[in-house]
Protein backbone atom coordinates (compact mmCIF):
# COMPACT_ATOMS: atom_id res chain seq x y z
CA UNK A 1 0.00 0.00 0.00
CA UNK A 2 2.86 2.61 0.92
CA UNK A 3 4.63 1.61 -2.45
CA UNK A 4 1.24 2.19 -4.62
CA UNK A 5 0.26 5.49 -2.47
CA UNK A 6 3.43 7.26 -2.13
CA UNK A 7 6.24 5.21 -3.50
CA UNK A 8 8.16 4.15 -0.94
CA UNK A 9 10.99 1.29 -1.85
CA UNK A 10 9.75 -1.76 -0.34
CA UNK A 11 12.02 -4.49 1.33
CA UNK A 12 10.31 -7.67 2.78
CA UNK A 13 12.06 -10.72 4.40
CA UNK A 14 9.82 -13.77 4.24
CA UNK A 15 10.20 -16.60 6.96
CA UNK A 16 7.66 -19.21 5.41
CA UNK A 17 5.52 -18.61 2.53
CA UNK A 18 1.48 -18.14 3.57
CA UNK A 19 1.09 -20.23 0.35
CA UNK A 20 2.41 -22.71 -2.14
CA UNK A 21 1.93 -24.80 -4.89
CA UNK A 22 2.51 -27.97 -2.73
CA UNK A 23 -0.52 -26.50 -0.74
CA UNK A 24 -2.23 -26.06 -4.14
CA UNK A 25 -1.58 -29.51 -4.94
CA UNK A 26 -2.54 -31.30 -1.43
CA UNK A 27 -5.79 -29.79 -1.45
CA UNK A 28 -6.08 -30.72 -5.13
CA UNK A 29 -5.19 -34.13 -4.78
CA UNK A 30 -8.03 -34.40 -1.64
CA UNK A 31 -5.18 -35.29 0.85
CA UNK A 32 -5.82 -35.47 4.23
CA UNK A 33 -3.34 -33.33 6.55
CA UNK A 34 -3.40 -31.35 9.93
CA UNK A 35 -4.71 -28.37 7.71
CA UNK A 36 -6.66 -30.14 5.53
CA UNK A 37 -9.17 -31.87 7.32
CA UNK A 38 -10.72 -35.33 6.30
CA UNK A 39 -14.04 -33.96 6.11
CA UNK A 40 -13.02 -31.55 3.42
CA UNK A 41 -11.37 -34.03 1.73
CA UNK A 42 -14.27 -36.48 1.42
CA UNK A 43 -16.21 -33.71 -0.56
CA UNK A 44 -15.50 -33.10 -3.69
CA UNK A 45 -17.66 -29.80 -3.49
CA UNK A 46 -15.93 -28.50 -0.35
CA UNK A 47 -12.57 -29.92 -2.11
CA UNK A 48 -13.07 -27.80 -5.06
CA UNK A 49 -14.50 -24.50 -3.14
CA UNK A 50 -11.47 -24.49 -0.63
CA UNK A 51 -8.76 -25.43 -4.00
CA UNK A 52 -10.96 -21.61 -5.61
CA UNK A 53 -10.31 -19.81 -2.32
CA UNK A 54 -6.59 -21.22 -2.32
CA UNK A 55 -6.15 -20.36 -5.94
CA UNK A 56 -7.64 -16.78 -5.08
CA UNK A 57 -5.84 -16.05 -1.78
CA UNK A 58 -1.87 -17.40 -4.07
CA UNK A 59 -3.21 -14.87 -6.59
CA UNK A 60 -3.55 -11.76 -3.75
CA UNK A 61 -0.23 -13.17 -2.50
CA UNK A 62 1.99 -12.66 -5.64
CA UNK A 63 0.42 -9.36 -6.72
CA UNK A 64 1.82 -8.18 -2.75
CA UNK A 65 4.68 -10.14 -3.98
CA UNK A 66 5.20 -7.97 -7.36
CA UNK A 67 5.03 -5.01 -5.12
CA UNK A 68 8.87 -5.66 -3.23
CA UNK A 69 11.55 -3.85 -4.59
CA UNK A 70 14.52 -6.16 -2.64
CA UNK A 71 12.89 -9.75 -1.40
CA UNK A 72 14.97 -11.59 1.26
CA UNK A 73 14.17 -15.08 2.20
CA UNK A 74 15.34 -17.76 5.23
CA UNK A 75 16.46 -20.83 3.25
CA UNK A 76 16.69 -22.22 -0.27
CA UNK A 77 13.41 -23.73 0.25
CA UNK A 78 11.57 -21.33 0.82
CA UNK A 79 13.35 -18.64 -1.93
CA UNK A 80 12.09 -21.62 -4.77
CA UNK A 81 8.80 -20.71 -3.15
CA UNK A 82 8.33 -17.34 -3.37
CA UNK A 83 10.36 -16.99 -6.70
CA UNK A 84 7.73 -19.04 -8.06
CA UNK A 85 4.97 -17.15 -6.50
CA UNK A 86 6.32 -13.69 -6.78
CA UNK A 87 7.72 -14.07 -10.69
CA UNK A 88 10.89 -13.67 -9.46
CA UNK A 89 11.18 -10.06 -8.99
CA UNK A 90 14.66 -8.69 -9.19
CA UNK A 91 16.69 -8.45 -6.07
CA UNK A 92 19.27 -5.50 -4.91
CA UNK A 93 22.87 -6.17 -5.72
CA UNK A 94 21.82 -9.45 -7.96
CA UNK A 95 22.31 -9.34 -11.76
CA UNK A 96 19.50 -12.44 -12.22
CA UNK A 97 15.92 -12.54 -11.11
CA UNK A 98 15.40 -14.06 -7.78
CA UNK A 99 15.07 -13.53 -3.71
CA UNK A 100 18.16 -13.22 -1.49
CA UNK A 101 18.66 -16.09 0.99
CA UNK A 102 20.04 -14.25 4.21
CA UNK A 103 19.60 -17.62 6.97
CA UNK A 104 18.77 -16.50 10.16
CA UNK A 105 20.77 -16.73 13.20
CA UNK A 106 21.65 -19.99 15.30
CA UNK A 107 23.55 -19.66 18.06
CA UNK A 108 25.67 -22.91 18.41
CA UNK A 109 28.70 -22.04 20.59
CA UNK A 110 27.76 -23.40 23.71
CA UNK A 111 26.91 -26.36 21.59
CA UNK A 112 30.22 -26.80 19.57
CA UNK A 113 31.51 -26.45 22.89
CA UNK A 114 30.22 -28.90 25.05
CA UNK A 115 31.95 -32.20 25.34
CA UNK A 116 31.34 -35.27 22.94
CA UNK A 117 31.23 -38.82 24.23
CA UNK A 118 31.21 -41.09 21.28
CA UNK A 119 30.84 -44.19 22.45
CA UNK A 120 28.63 -42.98 25.59
CA UNK A 121 26.32 -41.83 22.20
CA UNK A 122 26.20 -45.51 21.05
CA UNK A 123 25.64 -47.13 23.95
CA UNK A 124 22.33 -45.13 24.74
CA UNK A 125 20.71 -45.96 21.46
CA UNK A 126 18.88 -42.86 21.70
CA UNK A 127 16.29 -41.56 18.95
CA UNK A 128 16.43 -37.59 19.78
CA UNK A 129 13.78 -35.28 18.53
CA UNK A 130 13.76 -31.62 18.92
CA UNK A 131 11.10 -29.44 17.62
CA UNK A 132 8.04 -27.92 19.37
CA UNK A 133 4.85 -29.73 19.51
CA UNK A 134 2.61 -28.79 16.80
CA UNK A 135 0.29 -30.81 14.38
CA UNK A 136 3.35 -29.76 11.67
CA UNK A 137 5.31 -31.34 12.92
CA UNK A 138 3.89 -34.80 12.57
CA UNK A 139 5.45 -36.17 16.29
CA UNK A 140 3.04 -39.32 15.14
CA UNK A 141 4.99 -40.10 12.37
CA UNK A 142 8.16 -40.52 14.44
CA UNK A 143 5.75 -42.67 17.19
CA UNK A 144 5.09 -44.91 14.31
CA UNK A 145 8.55 -45.08 12.80
CA UNK A 146 9.87 -46.29 16.42
CA UNK A 147 7.25 -48.71 16.11
CA UNK A 148 8.13 -49.92 12.56
CA UNK A 149 11.82 -50.54 13.91
CA UNK A 150 10.74 -52.16 16.57
CA UNK A 151 8.70 -54.92 14.88
CA UNK A 152 12.23 -55.41 12.82
CA UNK A 153 13.64 -57.70 15.45
CA UNK A 154 14.93 -57.90 19.10
CA UNK A 155 18.03 -55.73 17.90
CA UNK A 156 16.15 -53.09 18.43
CA UNK A 157 14.42 -53.33 21.35
CA UNK A 158 16.56 -51.51 23.27
CA UNK A 159 15.98 -48.35 21.05
CA UNK A 160 14.22 -45.39 22.53
CA UNK A 161 12.62 -42.13 21.40
CA UNK A 162 12.96 -38.78 22.97
CA UNK A 163 10.62 -35.95 21.98
CA UNK A 164 12.32 -32.63 22.84
CA UNK A 165 9.77 -29.52 22.50
CA UNK A 166 7.97 -26.55 23.42
CA UNK A 167 4.25 -26.89 24.66
CA UNK A 168 3.04 -23.07 24.90
CA UNK A 169 -0.76 -23.36 25.60
CA UNK A 170 -3.78 -25.95 26.40
CA UNK A 171 -3.66 -26.68 23.01
CA UNK A 172 -0.07 -28.16 22.59
CA UNK A 173 -0.79 -30.06 25.73
CA UNK A 174 -3.93 -31.78 24.11
CA UNK A 175 -1.16 -32.73 21.32
CA UNK A 176 1.30 -34.13 23.67
CA UNK A 177 -1.69 -35.99 25.60
CA UNK A 178 -3.22 -37.37 21.90
CA UNK A 179 0.45 -38.23 21.24
CA UNK A 180 1.02 -40.38 24.62
CA UNK A 181 -2.02 -42.40 23.81
CA UNK A 182 -0.75 -43.06 20.25
CA UNK A 183 2.10 -44.13 21.83
CA UNK A 184 0.32 -46.88 24.22
CA UNK A 185 -1.92 -47.88 20.99
CA UNK A 186 1.25 -48.61 19.08
CA UNK A 187 2.89 -50.36 22.27
CA UNK A 188 5.75 -48.46 22.52
CA UNK A 189 5.09 -45.94 25.55
CA UNK A 190 7.54 -47.53 27.80
CA UNK A 191 10.23 -46.52 24.76
CA UNK A 192 9.65 -43.13 24.88
CA UNK A 193 10.04 -40.08 26.44
CA UNK A 194 8.32 -36.81 26.31
CA UNK A 195 10.11 -33.53 27.76
CA UNK A 196 8.52 -30.50 27.49
CA UNK A 197 9.68 -26.92 27.48
CA UNK A 198 13.56 -28.42 28.77
CA UNK A 199 16.14 -25.76 29.84
CA UNK A 200 18.68 -25.10 27.27
CA UNK A 201 21.58 -27.11 29.37
CA UNK A 202 19.13 -30.78 29.53
CA UNK A 203 18.68 -29.92 25.79
CA UNK A 204 22.13 -29.49 25.26
CA UNK A 205 23.01 -33.10 26.79
CA UNK A 206 20.29 -34.93 24.81
CA UNK A 207 21.98 -33.71 21.83
CA UNK A 208 25.28 -34.54 22.99
CA UNK A 209 23.79 -38.40 23.90
CA UNK A 210 21.75 -39.07 20.95
CA UNK A 211 22.45 -41.60 18.18
CA UNK A 212 20.28 -39.95 15.55
CA UNK A 213 18.02 -37.26 14.89
CA UNK A 214 14.51 -37.46 13.92
CA UNK A 215 12.49 -34.67 12.13
CA UNK A 216 9.37 -35.51 9.77
CA UNK A 217 7.55 -31.64 9.47
CA UNK A 218 6.50 -32.11 5.76
CA UNK A 219 7.57 -28.42 4.13
CA UNK A 220 10.22 -27.68 6.67
CA UNK A 221 11.34 -24.34 5.84
CA UNK A 222 14.61 -23.77 7.31
CA UNK A 223 14.72 -25.97 10.80
CA UNK A 224 17.03 -24.88 14.02
CA UNK A 225 16.85 -28.05 15.29
CA UNK A 226 18.30 -29.87 12.56
CA UNK A 227 20.99 -27.55 12.31
CA UNK A 228 21.47 -28.02 16.78
CA UNK A 229 21.57 -31.71 15.55
CA UNK A 230 24.20 -31.16 12.65
CA UNK A 231 26.94 -29.46 15.35
CA UNK A 232 26.65 -32.17 17.57
CA UNK A 233 27.10 -35.07 14.57
CA UNK A 234 24.07 -36.31 15.15
CA UNK A 235 23.08 -38.44 11.75
CA UNK A 236 19.64 -36.56 10.77
CA UNK A 237 16.84 -38.37 8.87
CA UNK A 238 13.41 -38.75 8.09
CA UNK A 239 12.47 -42.59 7.74
CA UNK A 240 12.43 -45.69 10.23
CA UNK A 241 14.55 -47.37 7.53
CA UNK A 242 17.69 -44.83 8.01
CA UNK A 243 17.16 -45.91 12.08
CA UNK A 244 17.57 -49.16 10.98
CA UNK A 245 20.52 -48.72 8.54
CA UNK A 246 22.23 -46.59 11.31
CA UNK A 247 21.96 -49.12 14.51
CA UNK A 248 22.28 -52.25 12.38
CA UNK A 249 25.96 -50.61 11.32
CA UNK A 250 26.42 -49.21 15.07
CA UNK A 251 27.54 -52.70 16.84
CA UNK A 252 30.02 -55.17 15.80
CA UNK A 253 29.74 -58.76 15.41
CA UNK A 254 29.73 -59.31 18.96
CA UNK A 255 26.98 -56.89 19.79
CA UNK A 256 29.72 -54.14 20.91
CA UNK A 257 29.11 -50.67 19.72
CA UNK A 258 31.30 -49.57 16.83
CA UNK A 259 32.97 -46.42 16.40
CA UNK A 260 30.93 -44.32 13.68
CA UNK A 261 32.63 -40.98 14.22
CA UNK A 262 35.98 -39.47 13.75
CA UNK A 263 37.63 -38.31 17.80
CA UNK A 264 38.17 -34.56 16.51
Amino acid sequence: MAKLLVGCPVVTYTHYPTITAEMLQRVHEARPSYNNDSSITSSTTLTSAKLLYYKAFAALYSLAGYCADVVMVNSSWTKGHVDALWGAPLSLGQTRPGALVVFPPCNTTQLQQAPLDTTQRLCSRVLVSVGQFRPEKDHRLQLAALAALRKRGTEYHDVTLQLIGGCRHAEDERLVQALKQYAEELGVQQHVQFKLNEPFPQLMAALCHGAVGLHTMWNEHFGIGVVEMMVRRIQCCRLAVCCMSFFAGCRDGDGRPQQRWPES
